[in-house]
């Protein structure tokens, strides 16, 4: 058994700002968390360089509170924040970054993960860089596959211009209430700017779908050559709306865990018809150290309420040899989930092979 690490980017390094910048705003975006992860990323927001340790002092920690007071919100689903007894001195002061999202689980949930940095130039004050993440990761300590976007902002116009980014951060900023950031400013400022996307992709447009949200997802195009559903949770209506995408030559593959394809056999041995191939994927074998934890955490662990089922994390669909890779923390148990949650979807296309989770992304055919 193989116990190398996977390998893996810094979460923090995208949160910590360019050398010779600051964070002057912050919006984070998570279903749950945990004390650990937050003050790790004001760590990171404040400039602190955690690359070579594990944690910052006491002192790093301090000024990162002191420096971004009022300017960083978290976000994330109430009852999801967890806050442990005891710690009560550090706690009354991540207390004033965070904000949580009231939403009955039974119901719907705030679910989407983002980070949207407002970085302002130390030598000339009225320069702004904005970076922007989407992807699958919440702000705890799991140990899961995640994966991730990181968009970064050209005022030279010589980036790609990205349908519905402005409003998507509108609304995200609007929650979080910052005094110091104003929603309509923002999306005013964003809507000028155009975008450094990672190599080989292009985004064509970014949605957030929830309750009042016009988002939904993309249209697969008939002459769709691959559609590729990636999940370890799978639910029937959505396999049988993903067999019908694209048209009679489109290849279908599902990739899942045993769990994820038995439960569905055990109830109609018929519902992957449409389907070409069933890949399982198993478990990986997970490096040996364990993080550190300050008590149990019971809670922090499920994004289900009662009753619910987890949704599918990706969906992709490809024409050509180019592959797209989905980002985002799209829930897809059933169209119907969608209405009920606020995640934020992608459209993307790509020329490397699929690589990450919890999304939705469709490569158009090229034109003729």
């Amino acid at each position: 058994m193989s116990k190398d690490s996977w390998p893996k980017f810094s979460f923090t390094e995208l949160l910590k700002p360019p050398d010779g910048w600051k964070t002057d705003h912050a919006v984070l975006c998570t279903y749950s968390a945990d004390l650990v992860v937050i003050i790790t990323s004001l760590l990171a927001l404040s400039g602190c360089d955690l690359e070579s340790r594990r944690t910052g002092t006491r002192v790093e920690l301090v000024r990162a509170i002191e420096a971004l007071r009022g300017r960083v919100c978290i976000l994330g689903q109430s009852g999801r924040v967890v806050r442990p007894s005891g710690q009560t001195q550090i706690l009354k002061l991540l207390d004033r970054f965070i904000k949580t999202v009231k939403m009955d689980e039974n119901e719907n949930s705030f679910h989407p993960k983002a980070a949207l940095m407002r970085y302002q130039n130390a030598d000339e004050p009225a320069d702004f860089q904005w970076r922007i993440w989407f992807g699958s990761r919440n702000l705890t300590r799991a140990m899961n596959w995640e994966a991730g976007a990181v968009l970064v902002s050209r005022s030279d116009g010589k980036g790609q211009k990205v349908d519905g980014l402005a409003e998507a951060a509108e609304g995200f900023i609007a929650r979080a209430r910052l005094s110091g950031l104003s929603a309509k400013a923002a999306k005013t400022e964003l809507d000028k700017l155009t975008w450094e996307c990672p190599p080989g992709c292009t985004f064509s447009r970014v949605s957030v779908l929830g309750p009042g949200a016009p988002g939904h997802f993309p249209d697969v195009p008939e002459n769709t050559e691959r559609v590729f559903v990636v999940s370890p949770f799978l639910d029937a209506t959505t396999v049988k709306k993903a067999a019908r995408w694209g048209g009679p030559k489109t290849r279908r593959t599902i990739v899942s865990t045993d769990l994820g394809f038995q439960r569905l056999l055990r109830q109609n041995d018929r519902v992957f018809e449409g389907f070409e191939h069933l890949c399982r994927q198993p478990l990986p074998d997970l490096p040996g150290e364990e993080p550190e934890s300050i008590e149990e955490e019971s809670s922090s662990g499920s994004e289900l309420a009662e009753g619910e089922e987890a949704p599918p994390q990706a969906i992709a669909a490809s024409s050509g040899s180019a592959a797209p890779t989905p980002q985002g923390a799209a829930g897809a148990v059933g169209m119907w989930r969608l209405s009920r949650n606020f995640p934020s979807i992608r459209k993307s296309r790509m020329v490397s092979k699929v690589s990450s989770m919890r999304a939705i992304a469709l490569r158009r055919p090229p034109p003729n």
